[in-house]
């Protein structure tokens, strides 16, 4: 099975080290390999307390429903800040402060409070800072003491949501800042060390919030995303890498969307959205000279433009309809798909859904930040495409408490970006991948005492071209529990378990002896090792404005990697209090 692999920079840079002693040649190398079917996603196991992004109302008019997207992998958050949805009503409670440590280094602190809370506007001002460091083993194996690594990471967000509700739509606006600092563990980026920048904003105005009314919808936003220092591979010349300057993107776009519904039941709609992303600067590596030189700048775009059918009855509602995303700049090209989401109501106790998706991913170095932000700061990839994603479902329940929903999909995506390890180093490449999926759910819940979940999702196969494309760390198979327990008005109890199976990353190691030769990659793949995870929590309020908190996780946790292939924390948690004025 050929696969042709664009191997970033960074892998670039590693794979050519026996090279630079043979011989000058300074050209783009494409490498094919033959990859042996032997690999599995997942999802970054996001170890620090991190921020839920505020964001307005999408521009998109689409039906509401149960139709519910297969879940990406969970993020293990100790400390979120309060959600300020925009319900037009005044609140009795305008601000809110969460603050918690954990025995050791970890500690954060969640505040908010509404600048304005009227019936019809709110302004929302919030920030949140979270600090982890911990220490872990770089590798699964048995290592001896001084293999561990310290691993650290300071988070700061502030930023402002505005909401304003009128007979004739609503505005919607948002800005954020984030911050962060972290090392890169064991040494092997130089410098050690790494500082980033996020500024976003955005707007939009929507003239009606309900789904089966005639309306429009339109929206901009803006992206800034830049790294603090150029790190590149330990033993580099620094000299000749002294006016090297780190990567930092612009991104944005504008959307507008409509819909005419011909009566109650039947109308159609359409959307035009135009999306950039131009990186400031790249470098290539030139094997035969042994420094980096400049490669230019990246800017890739796509225009999607999408047509749909509506349909709302009380049997059945959904919409469908075709999409065309037009690719521009590097790496442009032209994909057809569609989009939409069907609900048969059978009965008040079972609804079957089917939803489709597809759609190009531009790839910004703000989404590889989020899927890895250990990989080297040189890592810049072309738009990636959802080919399609389809899945059947259905939900039955509640039933004396009870409601089960299984679905299950297929999904294939081309050009994805994964985390891979180019010679040790932590990058990405783009790689094929496609799976048949499927998610089972039970749920229970006794009044508002007690409730329990368990859910169980997975791939069919865990091949190399058989991933589920949401999974960053290629897991097979996850499982989790949450149940939760109010014995008392004040007190609520909670406990859970995650386990998650058949984590791996793809390897690649070069070796080229003779420069006339052709550059020789062995392409194998290192377990994650599994995640087993218990955590327990609880909660006491005094009062409607004080109460306080306790949460541990990882409790039976062994050594294990994060999806980027550094060290994962296992026990780890907060205590603290919250405060509501």
């Amino acid at each position: 099975m050929k696969k042709l692999i664009y191997i970033p920079v960074l892998a670039a840079t590693l794979m050519a080290t026996n090279a630079v002693q043979a011989q000058t040649y300074t050209k783009d190398v494409d490498v094919t390999v033959e990859l042996q079917p032997e690999v599995r996603a997942a999802s970054r196991l996001d170890v620090s307390p991190r921020t839920l992004t505020k964001s307005f109302p999408t521009s998109s008019l689409q039906y509401s429903g149960n139709a519910i997207a297969m879940p990406v992998t969970p993020m293990i958050s100790m400390l979120q800040p309060v959600e300020g949805s925009p319900i037009y009503s005044a609140t009795d409670n305008d601000g809110y402060l969460v603050a918690g440590y954990f025995p050791g280094a970890d500690f954060g602190v969640s505040a908010g409070y509404r600048l304005v809370n009227s019936a019809s506007t709110r302004l929302n001002a919030w920030t949140q800072l979270n600090r982890n460091s911990y220490k872990g083993y770089m590798t699964r194996d048995e290592m001896p003491d001084e293999r561990r690594a310290r691993v650290s990471t300071t988070d700061f967000d502030l930023g402002l949501n505005f909401s304003h509700a009128s007979r004739r739509g609503v505005l919607s606006a948002a800005t954020s800042l984030y911050l962060s600092h972290f090392n890169y563990p064991a040494s092997v980026l130089d410098p050690s060390t790494q500082d980033v920048t996020r500024y976003r904003l955005s707007a939009g105005w929507r003239s009606t919030l309900d789904d089966a009314a005639s309306g429009y919808a339109i929206s901009a936003d803006m992206d800034y995303f830049g790294y603090g220092k150029a790190s590149f591979p330990v033993g580099f010349d620094h000299e000749a890498l002294a006016g090297v300057k780190p990567l930092h993107e612009f991104s944005g776009g504008v959307n507008a969307s409509g819909q005419f519904m011909f009566n109650d039941i039947f109308g159609m709609g359409i959307s035009v959205g135009y999306r950039n992303a131009s990186l400031s600067n790249r470098y290539l590596y030139m094997p035969g000279q042994g420094e980096f030189h400049p490669a230019g700048r990246l800017n890739r775009g796509v225009l999607s433009v999408g047509a749909s059918f509506r349909f709302n009855s009380s049997k059945f509602s959904g919409h469908v309809g075709p999409q065309v995303d037009f690719g521009t700049g590097d790496g442009g090209s032209t994909h057809m798909g569609a989009k939409g989401m069907l609900n048969w109501n059978l009965s008040p106790y079972m609804l079957m859904f089917t939803t489709v998706e597809t759609g190009t991913q531009l790839n910004t170095l703000g989404v590889l930040y989020d899927r890895s932000r250990y990989a080297a700061p040189l890592s810049a990839a072309s738009p990636s495409f959802l080919e399609g994603d389809i899945k059947y479902g259905v939900s039955i329940g509640p039933f004396r408490g009870f409601s089960f929903t299984a679905q299950g999909g297929f999904s294939s995506a081309s050009d994805w970006v994964m985390p891979t390890l180019a010679d040790g180093v932590s990058t990405f490449s783009s790689t094929y991948l496609s799976t048949v999926y499927y998610s089972l759910s039970l749920k229970y819940e006794h009044g508002t005492r007690f409730s329990a979940t368990a859910t169980l999702e997975g791939a069919v196969s865990n091949k190399l071209r058989h991933a589920y494309y949401k999974w960053m760390d290629r897991a097979k198979q996850v499982l989790d529990v949450t149940v939760k327990w109010r014995p008392i008005d004040e007190l609520t109890l909670e406990g859970g378990y995650e386990l998650r199976l058949g984590r791996k990353i793809c390897s690649i190691t070069s070796m080229q002896d003779d420069m006339g030769l052709p550059l020789f990659v062995d392409y194998e793949f290192e377990s994650l090792g599994r995640i087993s995870s218990g955590r327990v929590g609880a909660t006491y309020s005094f009062d409607d404005t004080f109460g306080i908190f306790a949460r541990v996780e990882g409790i039976g946790q062994q050594r294990y990697l994060q999806s980027g292939a550094m060290p994962g924390q296992r026990l780890r948690g907060l205590v603290g209090v919250t405060l509501r004025f």
